[in-house]
């Protein structure tokens, strides 16, 4: 009940089963919906900024805090398996949702999981846009969030964004992430030679200059999927896609319009 008042004052639409213990939300809107997958250690509220220009387009647009983040169950799911069983969630979560194939938007780690599912579940996925997103644990990645230090050393502006995200144990959430990427946990971890059976559309989004996330794993996405196309910026950013929001809305839009309509 409470989560359900919850989404009834942000003037999100009601559900009246559950089809996932994840914390989800969606607005209302047509079909084919939109479905947002955020960052390694982030939660879906970091696509504030992003979704209500997404919402405008008349879609239904829908978002999830994956299992370990935001206000989903912050079960220890830091081990080898971590990318398997958020996919595994993901598809709980869709095929409760809607019978009909979606549009994955996915940032960092969330457009690996997209990818994921994508290439394993092509049946649910009608397209997928991922950004800054790897494909591997490669050690240029592994050495920059090493460098970032214990999430207690952190400035108190970035302490108090992700305490608000994920709550009072934000401090146990961000470091069980950030210790299985750089304590050899995810050093096996490479989907490569799946991205060659994903059917649908891909649009790849990356920083030429990102510094958590080389250039080799868009090429890798684009070398690997038939029908995947590539947008370069160049901001130095991890976050392109809220660098330039503007002209990546409108790319988005431009991809699902095109690219996924044909």
């Amino acid at each position: 009940m409470a989560a359900a008042a919850e989404r009834e004052a942000n003037g999100l639409s009601l559900h009246t089963a559950p089809v996932s213990d994840l914390w989800w939300s969606s607005d209302p809107g047509s079909t084919p919906s939109i479905v947002l997958l955020h960052e390694g250690a982030g939660s879906s509220q970091v696509w504030r900024s992003v979704q209500p220009t997404l919402s405008t387009s008349g879609r239904r647009v829908v978002m999830y805090d994956r299992r370990g983040f935001g206000r989903s169950p912050h079960d220890d799911v830091w081990t080898p398996a971590h990318f398997d069983a958020a996919v595994r969630d993901l598809v709980e979560l869709l095929t409760g949702l809607s019978t009909q194939p979606v549009d994955l938007l996915g940032h960092s780690d969330g457009g690996s999981v997209a990818l994921m599912v994508a290439a394993r579940h092509p049946r649910l996925v009608r397209s997928a846009i991922v950004v800054a997103t790897h494909v591997f644990a490669d050690a240029v990645t592994v050495a920059a969030l090493r460098g970032l230090g214990q999430p207690s050393e952190w400035a108190e502006r970035i302490r108090d964004g992700y305490a608000l995200q994920h709550g009072p144990d934000w401090e146990r959430v961000v470091g069980g992430w950030l210790s299985m990427w750089i304590n050899g946990t995810l050093a096996d971890w490479d989907v490569r030679e799946e991205l060659g059976r994903i059917e649908c559309p891909v649009l790849v989004v990356h920083d030429r200059r990102d510094p958590l996330s080389p250039a080799q794993h868009a090429e890798a996405i684009a070398a690997a999927v038939s029908g995947s196309t590539v947008r370069w910026y160049d901001h130095g950013s991890h976050r392109p896609h809220l660098a330039d929001i503007r002209r990546f809305v409108a790319e988005a839009r431009a991809f699902w319009a095109g690219d996924v309509a044909e």
